[in-house]
């Protein structure tokens, strides 16, 4: 049960800044970290940072003080081995604190914080207060949550902030942390308004619960293709994750507009330390091209922007007059604005990159009388906005009005902002060996879309990469509230709210284990919910503890796409980049329909290669030598799902591609393929899990 909301007294001049004060509510156990001799010699050290806010707003900007600001949901993480934490970012880009209590002795830290506020302070100042703020340093390993508080902050901000968690795992000064996250961060917030003229129109609205995650992990050395360039050292990566609720801006006025954001947005920085390893990159996992990312809609009309037109270019721009946007504004310096170009070294020591997912002035620029203020997919919408560009002004009088009252008069709003870093030294971070036998543990989900009242699979795949049983095999699964829990195969060992927990006893070495969980979205399940599923697996291997976390996002709940049926955007994916003559892995097709009308008698077809042999296959297939055959049915606007098949490696050299066939019996079919794994000597997973890729 959640901690009773704690409501606060308000602040002067209109401005309600005061909320309840964080206290700890049940602190998660801290995973342990699995030690490995880093080096001290030759400047082995490394450092990074990532932090996210969800909404931000700076009122009156008048340098060199800010009357108000305020940040709702702020998650960050950051390391700096062998340490201290002294010389780390103490601030973010925004002037929102990274770094709060004293960090002597410590070299990683989580922070999350409901919502930051500074009043009539220097712009190099932090903020004054930090509620619901909570923070986990190491060593010794540390985890903290806090409160659910309702901030009364109106005109300039209201949100219901939910319970918030950070954890920070290093166990010395010279160890290295695998299998886990070193540190990280995650705040929510849910019922969010920000520059309300009136309680019923606010500038921004974010009715659902929207969520950051920030987290410092160390990962292969990479480069920006996902190809494996080093082996003995490993590589930081830096990455924020925010899933956005349907955002409302100018709600309750003539000119509402919804964007909704059909899959979490994610800024990962990563620094291998070899020349090409320094990687920036930012969108929405998996998604790419044409692939739908984000809805518009306004008075009953709904148009679509695919990733490319949202993270292909400079943003989507909306001048309405009474608020500009700019949607996908796109990766920039840490130092720097939108003009500037996100830092990555050519030797691969670092990387560094911020990003703002949506930008709100107030007030904007009316367009020019008698020109479309939009073009493109949402030209469109000019016929319904042109007449309210015409009476602008009452609208953008009543806004200014509200705001003069409180003092105010705001310069920028901003959704999504993100920020990573990352520095290692060059060849890499010298953990010794980064043998984890879980590290090929997988998490994928069934439909990266489903309707109201839809089920849907997750499916955990936990293989034994290494040379001796692992024994005391246990999950632990977390599954969104809400969600209703249909069944799984196997059953669970105990169920308690939304967490499961299975015991699976020991694994022999190259040995796998499956658990698929079915799920049912609720019959009232609102457009734009994303649900999420996380599990920790842990065992024990040659007398050590290890752990392995895998998560995934997803599905999106969707009612409807325009368009006939469309298969065209299902893609194929490989489970590893690098295999080994006699390993098993998996090929994978996410079956999507982006189309606003079902696709009936869906069939897919796979024809394996032939340096592979068939082991097994998902969701019933048929087989006839190397041809396999899924009868699907019926797919759903919007929805996906995702077939795999088990293969062992027969070749002894060269690539492994694979296509499929995705065909309904009337529409636009889909052809994914993927190049598929190289056989060397080596088996190298693929970065991120199947449902990542899928998208």
């Amino acid at each position: 049960m959640l901690p009773r909301p704690r409501h606060l007294a308000a602040g002067t001049a209109g401005l309600l800044l005061m909320a309840g004060l964080a206290t700890p509510a049940v602190a998660a156990p801290a995973p342990a970290a699995r030690p490995l001799g880093l080096a001290a010699a030759g400047g082995s050290g490394y450092t990074g940072f990532s932090n996210g806010t969800l909404v931000f707003a700076n009122a009156l900007n008048l340098p060199p003080v800010d009357v108000a600001r305020v940040g709702l949901g702020q998650s960050a993480a950051g390391v700096q081995l062998p340490g201290p934490l002294g010389s780390a970012a103490v601030n973010d880009q925004l002037k929102q604190p990274l770094l709060v209590a004293a960090k002597a002795g410590k070299t990683a830290y989580g922070h999350a914080s409901g919502a930051n506020v500074g009043l009539l302070s220097a712009q190099t100042a932090q903020p004054q207060l930090a509620e619901t703020l909570v923070e986990a340093t190491s060593p010794a390993p540390s985890s903290a949550s806090g409160d659910l508080l309702t901030l009364p902050a109106s005109p300039l901000a209201t949100a219901q902030v939910l319970p918030s968690s950070a954890a920070a795992n290093t166990t010395a000064a010279g160890s290295c942390v695998i299998g886990k996250d070193i540190s990280n961060g995650d705040a929510s917030v849910a019922n969010a308004t920000v520059l309300a003229a009136t309680p019923a129109t606010p500038v921004v609205k974010l009715g659902q619960t929207s969520q950051t995650v920030s987290r410092e992990r160390l990962v292969q050395q990479t480069d920006g293709t996902g190809k494996v360039v080093g082996t003995v050292r490993s590589g930081l990566l830096s990455q924020s994750t925010q899933t956005l609720a349907p955002i409302t801006l100018l709600a309750g006025t003539p000119a509402e507009l919804t964007i909704t954001v059909l899959g979490p947005i994610q800024l990962s920085v990563a620094a291998g330390g070899l020349p090409g390893t320094s990687v920036v990159s930012y969108g929405m996992p998996g998604k790419s091209g044409t692939e739908p990312v984000v809805t518009v809609s306004a008075g009953g009309s709904t148009q679509m922007l695919t990733a490319d037109q949202v993270f292909g270019g400079r943003g989507f721009v909306i001048p309405l007059g009474i608020a500009d946007i700019t949607i996908g504004t796109p990766a920039h310096a840490l130092t720097g604005n939108e003009t500037t170009q996100p830092s990555r070294a050519a030797d691969g020591t670092s990387a560094a990159a911020a990003a703002d997912f949506i930008r709100v002035s107030v007030p904007g620029t009316l367009p020019t009388p008698g020109v479309d203020p939009l073009d493109g997919p949402l030209a469109p919408l000019n016929a319904v906005l042109n007449p309210i560009l015409a009476g602008a002004d009452p609208l953008l009088s009543a806004l200014q009005a509200a705001l003069a009252d409180a003092g105010l008069n705001v310069a920028d709003v901003r959704i999504g902002h993100l920020e990573a870093s990352a520095t290692v030294p060059l060849g890499g971070i010298d953990c010794g060996t980064l043998d984890n036998p879980l590290d090929e543990s997988r998490k994928d989900v069934s439909a990266t879309h489903v309707t109201p009242g839809q089920t849907f699979d997750y499916t955990i795949r936990i293989p034994n990469r290494g040379t001796a049983p692992i024994s005391n095999v246990t999950v632990d699964d977390t599954y969104s509230a809400g969600l209703e829990f249909v069944s799984s195969v196997p059953a669970p060992t105990s169920h308690s709210g939304n967490k499961l927990h299975y015991e699976l006893g020991t694994l022999a070495p190259n040995e796998f284990r499956t658990i698929v969980m079915t799920f049912r979205a609720p019959a009232a399940a609102a457009d734009g919910t994303v649900y999420h599923n996380d599990a920790v697996i842990k065992g024990t291997y040659q007398g050590q503890p290890i752990t392995q976390d895998v998560d995934v996002d997803g599905p999106t709940v969707i009612s409807t796409l325009p368009g006939g049926c469309d298969l065209s955007g299902s893609t194929k994916y490989a489970s590893n980049t690098q295999v080994t003559t006699g390993e098993s892995f998996g090929y994978f097709v996410n079956v999507f329909n982006s189309g606003g009308q079902e696709c009936r008698d869906v069939v897919v077809t796979d024809t394996l290669d032939k340096g592979v042999a068939f082991v097994s296959c998902t969701d019933g297939c048929t087989r006839s030598g190397q041809d396999l055959t899924w009868k699907v049915g019926t797919v759903a606007p919007g929805q996906s799902l995702v077939l795999g098949v088990i293969v062992k490696v027969t070749a002894t050299s060269g690539t492994l591609p694979n296509a499929a066939d995705v065909t309904p019996a009337a529409g636009k079919p889909g052809n994914p393929s993927t190049p598929g794994p190289t056989v060397t000597t080596v088996s190298v997973p693929a970065e991120g899990v199947p449902a990542e890729l899928a998208g």
